[in-house]
């Protein structure tokens, strides 16, 4: 079982993210935009420069906070990329010890998330402007009950999915007979 298989399971594909900020000559401390920041997806620049994680910068994955050794020159252009998305890797790694089986694993994944997304987003109407926390909860625990249901009904994990192979010259042809038999379809 695999953090990815959950990530792909649960939709919570990570995204590229850049913070930038200026430095004052004496702040150490700066937050990204996104977190959670996925482990070792950061690289922190200085006026162009890549920093150093084990000696010049620390990164609190889980926060988003960045604290450097010394602080960026007044004026000091900081730049952060990084991959982030819902949950950590290590909030799926927990997961994934509670369950015996990914799909079990991205439902409670998917319930962890449902909850958050009531919680936070509510329902709300402002101007032309509106969200529906709720609804988009109630979306998200139905696909973690059709993942129970898979596990509950024996559908194997990945059942119904195969490889479509395409060939479009004569040497693919012959490739594709020769995996066929190594697969033992032949």
């Amino acid at each position: 079982m695999t953090i990815a298989q959950v990530r792909v399971l649960t939709s919570d594909l990570p995204m590229y993210e850049r913070s930038v900020a200026t430095g004052d000559g004496a702040t150490l401390e700066y937050q990204v935009e996104q977190y959670p920041v996925l482990t070792d997806t950061a690289k922190v620049y200085i006026d162009g420069t890549l920093q150093d994680p084990a000696t010049d910068y620390d990164l609190d994955t889980e926060v988003g906070l960045v604290t450097f050794a010394t602080a960026p020159a007044a004026a000091g252009a900081i730049v952060v990329t990084y991959r982030h998305a819902i949950l950590s890797d290590d909030q799926i790694n927990t997961l994934l010890g509670l369950e015996s089986d990914v799909r079990l694993a991205a439902a409670l994944a998917l319930d962890t998330i449902a909850s958050n997304e009531a919680l936070v987003q509510k329902k709300i109407r402002l101007l032309d402007i509106q969200t529906d926390g709720p609804a988009v909860a109630l979306a998200l625990r139905a696909h973690a009950t059709a993942l129970r249901e898979q596990v509950a009904s024996g559908v194997e994990d990945g059942a119904g999915f195969d490889i479509a192979e395409w060939v479009f010259e004569p040497f693919g042809r012959r490739e594709r007979i020769y995996k066929q038999f190594e697969r033992g379809v032949l």
